[in-house]
């Protein structure tokens, strides 16, 4: 039985070890918090200066506005209830998060 539980750990360590080491897909921008109306997130210094672009469900450009910040939010307060796109993009690079806005 000691032998099954050491063997059992030994193949943890092995298989696990690489998955917990990978780096995470998207290390430039954070997710801090999806509440209701916020949707707050955080830059690596390199996209200060990003565009960021919500998109309602319809892919109309509902608004438009810029990183300012290394900590940003995106207020959905105003907008109606429904499936938001966040597009943040800089350069070459673009980042696509989906935000469902409830009332």
């Amino acid at each position: 039985m000691k032998k099954i539980i050491t063997t059992l750990v030994i193949a943890f360590a092995f298989f696990a070890t690489p998955s917990l080491a990978a780096p995470a897909p998207n290390e430039s921008i954070h997710v801090l918090s999806i509440k209701r109306y916020v949707f707050q997130f955080k830059v690596d210094k390199e996209l200060i200066g990003a565009t960021v672009e919500i998109f309602d469900e319809c892919d109309t450009l509902i608004r438009t506005e810029t990183v300012s910040h290394v900590r940003n939010i995106v207020d959905f307060f105003e907008l109606s209830a429904g499936t938001y796109v966040i597009k943040i993009k800089k350069g070459s690079e673009e980042y696509v998060f989906e935000y469902l806005n409830i009332e």
